[in-house]
């Protein structure tokens, strides 16, 4: 059964529209696309007003006090840099994969290869079968890809990866 977006006149699935309990259908009467816009649209035009910006800067500082989320520190941020100095392969392939991968709440996304052919070709896995494969596979950065550790073998196929890290959860002790 459709529903349609008062905003925007057009004839959407009922998933297209955000709950809303006080609505007759329970749904809100726009759609999800046309709600995020205006959002944006506001947002955008209040963050011209520096009060209003220094006050939603100081809100946010505020929640992230309240929820227990700290700031990261010095150290941290210069550990960050240089991973992204060292490894500008895998910092592109982990934001092309967090625009496109579609996985489970909770798993990991695990790259094959950092080929830039390869970058959006992720393996989705457990965090813990991700640390369990990462322990038993080197990273080559000639070549973009892993390696065995254990004889050095190149892992230059996803299948030829799939299969081993499979191997490695199912015979290697945690």
């Amino acid at each position: 059964m459709n529903k349609t977006c008062f905003k925007c006149q057009k004839d959407k699935p009922r998933t297209e529209f955000y709950a809303h309990p006080q609505m007759g259908d329970g749904l809100l009467g726009k759609c999800k696309e046309c709600t995020k816009k205006d959002t944006k649209e506001r947002s955008d035009m209040l963050m011209q007003d520096p009060e209003w910006a220094a006050k939603e800067a100081a809100r946010h500082r505020e929640k992230g006090r309240r929820l227990g989320k700290k700031k990261p520190t010095r150290e941290q941020n210069r550990k960050r840099g240089m991973y992204k100095i060292r490894y500008p392969e895998k910092v592109r392939a982990n934001n092309a994969a967090r625009r496109i991968a579609q996985i489970t709440r909770g798993n990991h996304m695990h790259h094959w290869s950092y080929r830039p052919e390869h970058q959006k070709d992720v393996i989705e896995l457990t965090p813990r079968q991700h640390g369990k494969a990462h322990r038993f596979i080197v990273y080559d950065q000639e070549r973009y890809m892993y390696r065995r550790a254990d004889n050095g073998e190149l892992l230059d196929t996803r299948l030829a990866h799939e299969s081993f890290i499979m191997e490695v959860i199912a015979t290697k002790p945690d």
